[in-house]
């Protein structure tokens, strides 16, 4: 897990799950965001992945859902959803490719 700051001053936390990226997002004046728990990735076919996870914060405005072909750059938004989600189905990826 690793922290930054967005631009309105807000906690922008998130993990990496197997093909995709999590950001989970709180407002400035709420308290900080902290990660979901059990945050899990599982192929559902060679061009689907789904994420799971535990909402563990009662304080953030949404998720969003980034994903990039590196590890260390050119991370995509590929999804924004609602506080409280606690999945989301990643589809139409090609088969045999690495998702970050």
């Amino acid at each position: 897990m690793r922290r930054r700051d967005t631009l309105k001053g807000s906690g922008v936390l998130f993990a990496v799950a197997a093909a995709l990226l999590l950001i989970f997002t709180g407002s400035a004046a709420a308290a900080p965001v902290s990660a979901p728990s059990a945050l899990t990735a599982t192929a559902v076919s060679s061009s689907q992945i789904n994420l799971t996870w535990i909402d563990s914060n009662s304080s953030e405005t949404g998720y969003l859902v980034e994903r990039s072909l590196s590890s260390t750059s050119g991370f995509a938004q590929i999804a924004s959803l609602p506080a409280n989600a606690q999945s989301y189905a990643n589809t139409g990826l090609a088969s045999g490719t690495t998702y970050y």
